[in-house]
């Protein structure tokens, strides 16, 4: 059965892999000729999973300050690149990709991309996480490195409108002062990116399941 696929796609784990690869390829240097592929380094503990047996929750962030824009000015840049419709005190759920909700001094919007920004073919701009970081964090709040900013933190979802609320429960305590809420990415979306050769962003998807294991002990020595 599982000669007969032709392509494994990692969704969840992929530093452990990449790390365990690194070290599987130093030991075979060492050992040259006398590395045969049944060590055990060569060998990782694995999950296999159907497309139908995961599930992608939202990945959703948190901005912790305007880097001192003011909330109207924020609103009119943003007026750039979205669609801005103002849903008052009721919490929004992104009802689609290209939609993105947002929190912001006691206020829901909802920001839909505009269509001249929306890439026609496969790439990263088809992923609203990295829609986000370019046209909100890069170039109107000018965070250059989205990714180890201190000013943005990462709120995993539930695909309802409960993480949404955990956004504005974070916002209201004053731990935030602006929720994104964002469509969970699709599973063909995030098999294309790999096609491609492209690195999701980060904090993108969260994967269930999750496996629930104690401490597992594996020799990697040759």
């Amino acid at each position: 059965m599982i000669d007969q696929i032709d392509s494994f796609y990692i969704a969840d784990g992929h530093h452990r892999i990449g790390s365990t690869a690194l070290n599987a390829k130093r030991h075979k240097k060492k050992k040259n000729k006398r590395h045969n592929g049944t060590e055990l380094y060569n060998f990782v503990y694995s999950f296999i999973v159907s497309n139908q047996s995961i599930k992608i929750h939202d990945y959703n962030r948190l901005l912790h300050d305007l880097n001192g824009i003011s909330n109207e000015d924020f609103l009119k840049q943003l007026d750039q690149y979205f669609l801005i419709h103002e849903k008052g005190e009721t919490p929004y759920y992104p009802s689609q990709k290209f939609h993105i909700s947002m929190y912001m001094d006691g206020k829901f919007y909802s920001l839909h991309v505009k269509h001249d920004l929306r890439s026609k073919e496969m790439s990263l701009d088809n992923l609203d996480h990295h829609l986000l970081d370019k046209y909100i964090f890069k170039n109107i709040l000018k965070i250059e490195d989205p990714d180890s900013s201190e000013q943005i933190s990462y709120v995993k979802g539930t695909s309802n409108i409960n993480g949404i609320n955990i956004l504005k429960e974070k916002v209201d305590s004053g731990e935030g002062k602006v929720g994104f809420g964002i469509y969970p990415v699709s599973f063909n979306d995030m098999i294309k990116i790999s096609d491609l050769k492209l690195s999701m962003p980060p904090k993108c998807t969260f994967i269930e399941p999750k496996l629930i294991t104690a401490l597992l002990m594996y020799d990697m020595k040759p």
